[in-house]
């Protein structure tokens, strides 16, 4: 936790309100405390990160005209960078001057800060351009979620409070032992053991002062920077490790695919760019200006983080509970003919599954779907035509994990007839849906929440969105229930009721298509009323990840059947409680 004296002394220094006295006591205990002098400095290098990073180029005849050393960057005169260091040089103010009045100490304080920060980061200078700024609920704080956590030691105490779980924004990292593996929410996969100094810059950029880190960037995130000083490497696709020591060399070697690795002078321009791929091992030396070709132990480098995902382990007890509430249709996902998988309940339809979709083998009785990524064209649907009942409601329950943190279609039905019953389908939305959103939605929508969307099927435009009330996890089990219950709408996580709220038009009787995972061939992309663009996923909201126990029911669950159902499918533990709400 910040001091208040640090906190009232950077509000100050931000054009805060403050009272004379007050900021000359801020100063005195400035001039005096040279710890508290470099919590000051760390604090306004931070600001000053941040303000670089968000700003487009070029920075350095914007700090001479903001600060008003030259002409305008309009100006024929305009100085060139070296010029204008010299100048800031000759001009930088000292601490003991912080003593004059209010108005030039916070001006003396503001020029520290900025330049301070222009000499540290001009070796390696981001360009990301964040755009606008953005009202909170369009994503959450932080550009990463820790994945898991290895009897990690942190140096400060703030770093201390991370868990597992939790979203880590643009912010500086120093590890003193263990390991940590975080997921940006690009995808990037990103491992770094201690003694390491990592900074978080942005969702393309990563900064290391020293420490072993491996990163894995998917299909779709190519362009992953790790600026060392001096030095950086620019991910084309692949997996690649780093070994950053003290002394400002590194080391790299790639496993797959190919990166760019670049020497940069002073003001973080390219000198020496060399392309390198999984033939042989490199160092980078900024201090000599060279990229050398290096023999460096098969085990110098750190290995792949082990992120399988937990096994569902059920109590033997756990398929009789599901069969006493008696659903309508119950798959297991334990073995496939061809291409269907039975369903449990006698008569029932089978579901239909497309390649590369597969069944894992059966670990104590109980197999799962597996939903590869980057597989188009892959999908399970239900046999027929399935009728979303009025009266006295329905029951969709099942278990999922997802890899990632996108845009997921878990399970749909989608109208296969318009209104009317004549004519070919319309797919204009869906009657129903289940979906995991990503940390990055479209405006209105909650990130990295599960969602039902509750389409009226006669009045396609007319829909009530239903969101958890917590984040979900990566690589984390958990248990789903969605249900109507008359005229109103319910989500269960894990056995307790996420979320609901009453359905303003009533249901009418209408045939669906079953879908699960992802949009089958007669389910096209914008079935759910969302034309698919950039925002959205490559794939338009394919679900990756595993799913098992589906089972639907033409009535909804009493809240004791779901928690006993949970609570036989949570015999290992591996399903904890969804994450504390954001």
């Amino acid at each position: 936790m910040m001091e208040q004296d640090l906190m009232e002394l950077l509000a100050a220094f931000r054009g805060g309100e403050a009272a004379p006295e007050r900021l000359d006591a801020l100063h005195e205990r400035l001039d005096r405390d040279e710890a508290f002098q470099d919590d000051f400095v760390a604090e306004i290098r931070m600001l000053g990160m941040l303000k670089a990073v968000q700003s487009p180029e070029p920075r350095w005849l914007e700090l001479s005209e903001e600060i008003g050393w030259g002409p305008r960057i309009d100006s024929p005169e305009f100085e060139d960078e070296e010029r204008i260091m010299e100048r800031v040089r000759s001009h930088a103010p000292t601490w003991r001057r912080l003593r004059a009045p209010v108005r030039m100490g916070i001006a003396a304080a503001l020029a520290i800060g900025l330049v301070a920060y222009v000499l540290i980061v001009s070796r390696f200078r981001p360009t990301f351009d964040a755009g606008p700024s953005r009202p909170d609920i369009d994503g959450p704080p932080g550009l990463a979620m820790i994945l898991k956590l290895d009897a990690t030691r942190w140096a400060s105490s703030r770093s201390s409070q991370l868990l597992e779980g939790t979203l880590v924004p643009a912010s500086r990292l120093r590890l003193e032992s263990g390991r940590a593996v975080l997921q940006f929410h690009s995808g990037v996969l990103l491992t770094f053991e201690g003694p390491a100094d990592i900074e978080l810059v942005s969702m393309t950029r990563t900064f290391c002062r020293q420490g072993r880190l491996r990163a894995r960037v998917p299909a779709g995130a190519e362009g992953f920077v790790v600026g060392t000083e001096g030095a950086a490497v620019t991910d084309l696709g692949t997996e690649f490790a780093m070994n950053v020591m003290a002394n400002g060399r590194s080391q790299v070697r790639v496993f797959e695919g190919a990166v760019e690795a670049a020497i940069l002078d002073p003001t973080g321009t390219p000198r020496q760019v060399l392309h390198m791929d999984s033939s042989r091992d490199y160092e980078l030396n900024p201090t000599a200006g060279r990229i050398i070709e290096a023999s460096v132990r098969a085990d110098a480098f750190l290995e792949a983080p082990d992120l399988d995902a937990p096994m569902l382990p059920l109590d033997p007890a756990y398929t009789e509970a599901i069969r006493r509430s008696r659903p309508t249709a119950y798959w297991r996902f334990e073995a496939r003919r061809d291409d269907a998988i039975a369903n449990e309940v006698s008569g029932g339809p089978p579901l239909r599954i497309r390649e590369p979709v597969r069944l894992s083998r059966a670990v104590k009785g109980n197999g799962f779907a597996i939903l590869p990524p980057r597989a188009p064209g892959r999908s399970i649907s239900g046999d027929g035509v399935w009728t979303f009942l009025s009266g006295p409601g329905y029951a969709v329950e099942f278990w999922f994990l997802t890899e990632g943190a996108d845009r997921g279609l878990l399970v749909g039905l989608y109208p296969s007839t318009p209104p009317g019953g004549e004519g070919p389908p319309t797919h204009t939305a869906p009657a129903f849906l289940v979906e995991t959103t990503p940390f990055f939605p479209r405006p209105l929508t909650r990130p990295d929440a599960i969602r039902i969307l509750r389409c009226h099927p006669l009045a396609p435009d007319l829909g009530t969105n239903l969101y958890s009330g917590s984040r979900y996890r990566p690589r984390q089990w958990y248990h789903v229930v969605a249900q109507q219950d008359g005229r109103v709408a319910e989500l269960y996580v894990n056995g307790e009721r996420e979320n609901s709220c009453r359905l303003e038009l009533a249901t009418s009787d209408v045939p669906c298509h079953l879908t699960i995972g992802g949009r089958t061939a007669d389910v096209p992309a914008g079935a759910d009323g969302r034309d698919d663009d950039a925002s959205s996923p490559p794939e338009g909201g394919s679900f990756v990840g595993q799913l098992d126990e589906l089972a639907i029911y033409d009535r909804p669950l009493t809240a004791e059947e779901i928690r006993e159902h949970f609570r036989l499918g949570n015999v290992a533990g591996v399903a904890r409680p969804p994450l504390a709400s954001p």
